[in-house]
């Protein structure tokens, strides 16, 4: 396996020169340069607030990081998260400027008053990946399949599909994305076509068999992270805590999944998956009260069990294909003190090529 990639997000302020044409100049400039030194990522403004994803050798991530301490068009650098990775979220972005907003997700680990909400600064990396990819696939011709699939889940005409639509790629992320949009065409149709709730109900369980009779991804052999994935007992929608599994799995993680679990069996999944953190399956279309039970439930587990991070799904979470970028990042989040500063010069020196490799054994920790 080959040296690990290394992640960091961070936040700052942006100087009053940095506007406008000088924004521009400057990540023009920085993609020139990162495509040097192989650093892909994405720079998102939100008024005065700079937020930035870097990744790529970490030799190179930490050269960047310490240009950027320097640099008095960026008011008071702040980390966010740092951490490795396998794959690349933006690939195909040496640096990309986007305006997004930075809304608040509450509630979310307490942070620095000054810092962005940490659920919002992972929705906002979630759009720009969703910008990112759409970009690099023929998003009409996906969503015309999701609309007439929808439709025919609906009807009744594929009363236990085999298989997604033969257009959908085969890869779990492409699946997730598809499935996206299958769950808001069948959102859209019960507000504005008249389909009644019980024909939604229908036509998620009939996608849910089709799901269920793909190949689903196994346990990793040798897992990096784990997650403990739940099901609310009055979820009415497994969809989501299905494809989420696979996601998770094929990204390297070792996911427990419990459905509709009892208080009994609760107390035991708790109890055997240690600290990892918690996902709660909310629904994807935004109807009934599945979403609130899903907010609910993630309430009284984070008072039950302050020490874990505990993150609610469904519609409002962002897209499904991004949710294990998405955990990695609060997970490093929770795991970063903001108030200690980074000795860049340090890491860049651990993190170097010429340095006998030993990243599987380290993750990285603020000193």
């Amino acid at each position: 396996m080959g040296r690990r990639l290394l992640r960091v997000a961070f936040a700052s302020r942006a100087s009053a020169v940095l506007t406008g044409s000088a924004l521009d100049d400057l990540v023009a400039a920085s993609a020139a340069r990162n495509r040097q030194s192989r650093l892909t990522g994405v720079l998102i403004r939100s008024d005065e607030i700079l937020l930035q994803w870097v990744e790529g050798p970490p030799d190179a991530v930490c050269a960047l990081m310490q240009r950027v301490g320097q640099d008095p068009r960026h008011h008071d650098p702040r980390l966010l998260a740092a951490g490795w990775i396998d794959r690349r979220r933006y690939p195909h972005w040496p640096m990309r400027l986007l305006a997004l907003s930075l809304q608040g997700h509450a509630p979310s680990p307490p942070m620095p008053p000054d810092l962005p909400d940490p659920f919002a600064a992972a929705r906002a990396f979630d759009e720009a990946a969703v910008h990112h990819l759409s970009a690099l696939r023929r998003r009409s011709a996906w969503n015309a399949d999701a609309v007439s699939f929808a439709k025919q889940l609906v009807r009744g005409l594929c009363e236990v599909p085999g298989a997604l639509p033969g257009a959908v790629p085969a890869p779990v992320r492409s699946r997730a994305a598809f499935v996206d949009d299958v769950c808001a065409e069948l959102a859209r149709g019960w507000m504005t076509d008249g389909w009644s709730g019980a024909d939604v109900s229908l036509g998620l369980m009939r996608l849910y068999l089709g799901l269920h009779r793909m190949r689903r991804c196994p346990e990793p052999a040798a897992p990096r992270r784990s997650v403990l994935i739940l099901r609310p007992s009055a979820g009415t929608e497994v969809v989501s805590a299905m494809v989420k599994a696979d996601l998770f799995r094929a990204a390297g993680w070792s996911v427990r999944l419990a459905l509709d679990p009892g208080e009994a069996t609760l107390a035991r999944v708790l109890a055997a998956t240690g600290c990892c953190p918690i996902v709660i399956a909310g629904g994807r279309l935004a109807l009934g009260h599945g979403r609130i039970e899903a907010n609910d439930f993630a309430t009284r587990l984070r008072a039950r069990c302050p020490d874990r991070l505990v993150v609610a799904g469904g519609c409002d979470a962002g897209p499904l294909a991004e949710w294990p970028e998405r955990l990695e990042f609060l997970v490093d989040v929770q795991g970063t003190d903001a108030e200690v500063p980074v000795v860049w010069p340090m890491i860049a020196a651990i993190a170097s090529p010429h340095r006998r490799p030993f990243e599987h054994r380290w993750r990285l920790i603020v000193p």
